[in-house]
């Protein structure tokens, strides 16, 4: 690698937000990244280090192995000139495998943290999914409650925070919460999609969901993270709520998303058809509708204040949901799903 600069590492991808991530870390002329990839994504990765003077080095090992499954000499290397981690998307789950990557990508997180004597800022994705079956508001600082949970996905991003609180005063971490990524791409939850195909037979449940939906514009996010990334983190560690202000209950928008689009369909289009069909293209068939529903919280009120105040303190924020936002989505929605009759 060439260059001086402020060396990032980007753990997890070609996951939807860590892409975003490398993509906007790449645009700072002041920063070299470090990609750790599978072998599989290896390819992805190179196509994003081509043509950046040398800035990109991408490194082939696990997520969740020992010392990131690399050599002792590039570990080495790495432990000696990274200023900031940025641990984000963990790989699907394999078929019979434990749940409890979270753990052991977290588990490795620190060791490299520890290890490193540049660090100044080590950022942590984890879920809002953590708050369980809490009822009441959910504060960036709360987290173990006795709550249960929707998956045990969910419960390992939990005890994974227990461990990264422990390390709190000792290392410059901050924890990211997000809700469910929105957007388009593999893997994202494009939301027009989910609240047209959850129609009729969820409104009921829908009916007792009080909580506001939990949605994250992933390409916000990606770049508040990538600015964080690129300067010093905290002194004990903050965790930070990434959801996006302004939306209301997943009932509520679901009929002002049926309103819009009915107003820009033909006569007897079958909407929620068409919609439960664009989801299984792309990689979005794991969005099922009524999963999605089922794993979210229904009565839980997470608070953002803290989050608030610590981004405007970095001249930041999260772009707030209403209802011109909402219509572009519906509109952009409407377009694919008629397009894809």
């Amino acid at each position: 690698m060439t260059g001086k600069g402020r060396t990032v590492l980007v753990v997890g991808f070609p996951g939807s937000l860590a892409e975003r991530i490398a993509a906007n870390l790449v645009l700072r002329p002041d920063t070299r990244i470090v990609i750790l990839v599978e072998a599989a994504h290896a390819e992805e990765a190179q196509r994003l280090a081509a043509g950046v003077d040398g800035r990109v080095r991408i490194l082939i090992g696990s997520l969740t192995r020992i010392d990131f499954g690399l050599t002792g000499p590039d570990y080495l290397s790495l432990s000696n000139e990274v200023a900031a981690i940025v641990a984000l998307d963990l790989p699907a789950p394999r078929h019979g495998e434990p749940p409890t990557r979270a753990r052991a990508q977290t588990r490795e997180v620190i060791e490299l943290a520890l290890a490193a004597p540049r660090l100044e800022h080590a950022i942590v994705l984890s879920h809002l999914d953590v708050c369980g079956s809490i009822d009441g508001v959910f504060a960036e600082h709360d987290l173990d409650a006795g709550q249960e949970f929707s998956s045990e996905d969910a419960e390992d991003r939990f005890r994974a925070e227990r461990v990264l609180r422990r390390f709190a005063g000792r290392l410059p971490l901050t924890i990211v919460r997000t809700g469910w990524l929105c957007g388009r791409g593999t893997g994202l939850a494009p939301v027009a999609h989910l609240l047209l195909a959850s129609q009729p037979e969820l409104a009921a449940s829908l009916k007792d969901m009080h909580a506001p939906l939990l949605a994250t514009d992933v390409a916000a996010a990606a770049e508040i993270v990538s600015t964080l990334a690129a300067r010093p983190g905290p002194a004990g560690g903050e965790t930070l709520h990434l959801i996006e202000p302004g939306m209301g209950r997943p009932l509520d928008l679901a009929a002002r998303v049926s309103e819009l689009a009915l107003s820009h369909v033909p006569s007897g289009f079958d909407l929620v058809a068409g919609a439960r069909r664009a989801l299984k293209r792309g990689g979005q068939d794991a969005w099922s509708p009524r999963e999605f529903f089922r794993a979210h919280p229904r009565d839980v009120r997470v608070s953002t204040a803290h989050t608030e105040r610590l981004l405007a303190e970095r001249g930041l924020s999260m772009p707030a949901f209403d209802d011109t936002v909402l219509t572009s989505l519906v509109l952009e929605a409407v377009e694919e799903i008629v397009g894809f009759r």
